[in-house]
């Protein structure tokens, strides 16, 4: 249960003309990779290769053509223009420099390759083979026009290089169908791309293209048959261009994997696209640098400067898009080349794009416009009400009084309305929610709302809504740091999807529906401190779901549903002190987690499997299994800064990344390594501000950043600086308090508040000024006195309240107050008779007891009780030889034996 508590196109002469392939196309080997054939879509490819009639090139009369100029020239080869005298016709001819039969295969591999794709955007081979001599060749379209890097050059300003838009598409509409005949570029680059005189886009040079999922490749004994790799020696370019020798690629366009010498698959290639769309955008490569080993450093060490940085006005559409194509995780980028042309075309026509969040104005707006004539003519739903106001509402109402014809207009307009709501509700509400700012849509839940009640909810569809809206409110009101008014809202919405629930029986989505929101309505009872009733409704969501689930084991929501409620009973067991219990059901939920990302993968499905993670690791934790909890919560690090990097700007992302450097810093305090943990905490807490700073109303990421500042202290402490220890702890107490006045009965903000005063009463004990550190701990004590009293059966709570008792009774001991410390160390013996009784065979709870009972033996001889003291240490040393008795026993337990045995002895 991880919750942090708290256009014009540019003009002028065409240059020379450019070749198909740029020559300076580095030699290397490609192998075959099974492991990225699956990123291609199976539907074409290697459809169209049949496989040639000849397996190797054939001579050609060199006669057939006639050689004018060269016009490039690189490491392996070089390209010239020339006449084709059979049809009459200019060509550019692409031949090799070296006479290795290394080289003479991959420039035929290159040269089939290329040939095979057949794409308007990509270049057309017309004839290929070898030289009297044996060299081979290939001719192909000789294409007029300028590569892109200097097309981009030439357009100043952002407005002129957005006008290249549609050479970006082709290009991504070209990749999208070399991706769907096998085949990836793997070095896509502005210099690989030619504008022509006309507008005509055309991809260049296939000489480090890699075909998926094929044998015929080159041997390994060719080469190093990993396929991408570094090698050794290469000149540098400060350009990034890739010559003989150097990276398999252009380090200033390539990702990471590839830098990394990694196999790549289409998502090289998307990252290219997107590369490339940055330099458009901005004017510039994504990375400068003064030669190549400094680029691929930069490549390594993050993404490039944002593109607002340079284009403050670029659109953010298109800023979207390019950051998810250039993602440094694969699997954050999107999935093929077709997928990101696809969002390129939606921006080019106006319509919404994939990967852009966009906001309640942009959303409503677009929508609006698609439904213009009839909300003009009508504005009868309450969403219309929040931008064209009353006064069109009134127009509808009047208009009932005219002819039928308007009337059917005004009802079509009306079902246009509520579509419109129920979209806001729907799709729209989860974009939001994407976002963290589902208060931007409290307004439309409140109309809709009043909507319904005017008009009634005689439909299934209205009903529904209604539910919606009520869930919608009582999300917001949570998110507030209100959960009765939330659990208030979320019982309606309950209420109704009941009632349809009840009509349509075999609505698997239906049921779902309704699981989710009894879930949420579970939780906010934890929130409350009603643990008896959450339990119920946990075992109750349990049992339905698990029934549909055994029905069709690929229904996800049912599994999520299943390991949710299982999350929360292992939480309880824990809290119990039920170890064994609590670890066997944490270790299903990661197991539920582990198969819900393959029935359903995608950020919320990662999401809780980061959360099962952290909960299977704070147990860990709990039972001193510290390089497991290690494991564990640096796995769920990893897959949370995977969903920042998608979401950057989503608070429940920072969040999630903060959360994860403080449970890595509690391990590292409890193996003692505090700077190490401090460093960790550094990490996290500017994540926690900039949550806030994006959702200033959100409770959650304030609580997130009184954790942190509390393990601050902590980590401090540990290094000897109370100081910075006290100004951690008071930050944190200040802020635990702020939530705790906007809801002065949440039980966790109470809790929160009571862990400050206790580090604050700590700081106090540590500096030689126990007798300060006394008000603090009773303050603690207060509140956690009331929590248990409100739940008795609750055995966290009831820990805590020893607690306060057992630091009451050290602090006074250490101020020389033994009368207050003996009364102190009895009462917490006491509240640990509880929780050892509850649970026998928790060490935890035996611990606390058998210790306590020694501090209060103590405290009675030094008052001249021997009799009570002997008594004292008699009832502790009965605990601690049952527990060292145990089979399974902690080897702790035999020093504590000894330890009362010396108390009762006297010594």
């Amino acid at each position: 249960m991880r919750t942090p508590t708290p256009y014009t196109r540019p003009v002028g002469a065409p240059p020379d003309p450019i070749s198909a392939v740029d020559p300076t196309a580095q030699d290397d080997t490609l192998a075959a990779s099974e492991d990225v054939a699956a990123s291609v879509p199976p539907r074409v490819r290697g459809a169209s290769a049949s496989g040639p009639d000849y397996p190797q090139l054939t001579p050609v009369d060199p006669a057939h053509y006639v050689i004018e100029r060269e016009i490039a020239r690189g490491g392996m080869g070089r390209i010239l223009v020339a006449r084709d005298r059979r049809l009459g016709r200019a060509v550019a001819v692409k031949e090799t420099l070296r006479a290795s039969g290394r080289v003479a295969r991959r420039f035929e591999r290159e040269a089939r390759i290329t040939a095979r794709l057949q794409h308007p955007s990509i270049i057309s081979v017309h004839e290929a083979g070898t030289w009297p001599s044996g060299e081979p060749f290939y001719a192909m379209r000789l294409v007029t026009g300028r590569s892109l890097d200097e097309v981009i050059a030439a357009a100043p300003t952002y407005a002129d290089r957005l006008a290249l838009l549609p050479n970006l598409l082709a290009v991504a509409d070209a990749m999208a169908y070399a991706h769907g005949e096998g085949v990836i570029h793997r070095d896509l680059k502005p210099r690989n791309i030619v504008v022509g005189a006309f507008g005509e886009t055309v991809v260049l040079d296939w000489g480090l293209a890699k075909e998926l999922g094929s044998a015929a490749l080159t041997s390994s004994r060719d080469g190093d048959a990993s396929g991408d790799r570094l090698r050794g020696d290469a000149d540098t370019t400060a350009s990034g261009e890739t010559v003989d020798g150097e990276v398999l690629g252009t380090p200033a366009y390539m990702p990471p994997e590839q830098a990394n010498g990694a196999a790549v698959d289409a998502r090289a290639d998307v990252y290219a696209i997107g590369a490339i769309l940055y330099h458009v955008l901005t004017g510039r490569a994504p990375f400068v640098a003064a030669s190549n080993a400094e680029l691929l450093a930069a490549v390594h060490s993050g993404p490039p400067a944002p593109v607002t940085d340079a284009v403050p006005e670029a659109a953010t559409e298109l800023v979207a898009i390019c950051q998810r194509a250039m993602a440094r995780d694969p699997d954050a980028r999107y999935p093929t080349a077709l997928a990101l042309a696809e969002d390129l075309r939606r921006f080019q026509t106006g319509q919404l794009v994939g990967a852009h969040r966009y906001s309640l104005r942009q959303l409503l707006w677009r929508r609006l416009r698609q439904h213009r004539t009839g909300l003009a003519a009508t504005a009868a739903a309450l969403v219309v009400a929040l931008v064209i106001g009353v006064v069109a509402i009134r127009r509808v109402v009047a208009a009932e009084g005219v002819a039928q014809r308007q009337r059917a207009a005004a009802l079509a307009s009306r079902g246009d309305a509520e579509e419109l709501m129920q979209f806001m509700l729907g799709d729209f509400r989860d974009k939001l929610d994407g976002l963290g700012r589902l208060d931007l849509l409290e307004d439309v839940a409140q109309r809709a709302l009043a909507y319904y009640e005017r008009r009634g909810a005689t439909t299934d569809a209205a009903t529904l809504a209604t539910a919606d809206a009520r869930l919608l409110l009582a999300d917001n009101m949570s998110a507030r740091g209100d959960p009765r008014s939330a659990l208030a809202e979320a019982d309606r919405a309950a209420t109704l999807l009941a009632d349809l629930t009840a009509r349509h029986p075999d609505d698997v989505a239906l049921a779902n529906h309704a699981a989710d929101v009894a879930l949420f309505i579970a939780k906010t009872q934890v929130e409350l401190g009603q643990w008896a009733e959450a339990t119920a409704r946990f075992r109750q969501v349990l049992t339905g779901s698990a029934a549909r689930r055994a029905r069709d084991p690929a229904d996800a929501a049912a599994l999520r549903q299943v390991m949710q409620a299982t999350n929360f009973l292992s939480g309880l067991a824990q809290q119990q002190g039920d170890t064994t219990a609590a670890m066997q059901g944490y270790r299903e939920v990661l197991a539920q987690a582990t198969e819900l990302v393959r029935l359903q993968p995608g950020a919320r499905s990662e999401q809780r499997l980061l959360s099962a993670h952290s909960d299977l690791a704070a147990l860990d934790l709990e039972t001193g299994a510290l390089p497991e909890a290690l494991t564990h919560y640096r796995e769920a690090l990893a897959i949370g800064q995977r969903l920042l990097a998608a979401e950057p700007a989503r608070p429940l992302r920072l969040s999630d990344v903060a959360l994860s450097h403080s449970e890595i810093a509690d391990v590292l305090l409890a193996q003692h390594e505090a700077a190490a943990a401090l460093a960790e905490l550094a990490q996290a807490v500017p994540l926690a501000e900039r949550a806030i700073a994006v959702d200033p109303s959100n409770t959650r990421a304030r609580g997130m950043l009184v954790t942190l500042f509390e393990r601050t202290g902590m980590a401090k402490a540990a290094l000897g600086d109370r100081a910075g220890a006290l100004a951690a702890y008071t930050d944190a107490a200040a802020i635990a308090r702020e939530l705790l006045a906007k809801d002065p009965t949440n039980p966790e903000s109470l809790r929160s508040v009571t862990l400050m005063d206790n580090k604050l009463g700590d700081t106090q004990v540590a500096d030689g000024h126990p007798a300060l550190a006394v008000p603090h701990y009773q303050a603690a004590l207060q509140i956690r006195a009331e929590l248990v009293e409100r739940d008795p059966t609750n055995l966290k709570w009831r820990r805590d309240l020893f607690y306060s008792h057992y630091k009451l009774g050290m602090a006074h001991r250490a101020a020389g107050d033994h009368a207050n410390a003996k009364a102190a160390f009895a009462q917490a013996v006491a509240v640990a008779a509880v929780t050892h009784a509850a649970r026998p065979d928790n060490d935890r709870f035996a611990t606390d007891l058998a210790e306590t009972q020694g501090e209060l033996g103590t405290e009675l001889r030094a008052l001249g009780d021997a009799a009570g003291a002997r008594a004292a240490y008699a009832a502790g040393l009965e605990v601690a030889r049952a527990m060292a008795a145990r089979a399974d026993a902690d080897p702790a337990w035999a020093g504590r034996v000894r330890e009362l045995e010396a108390g009762l002895a006297g010594e």
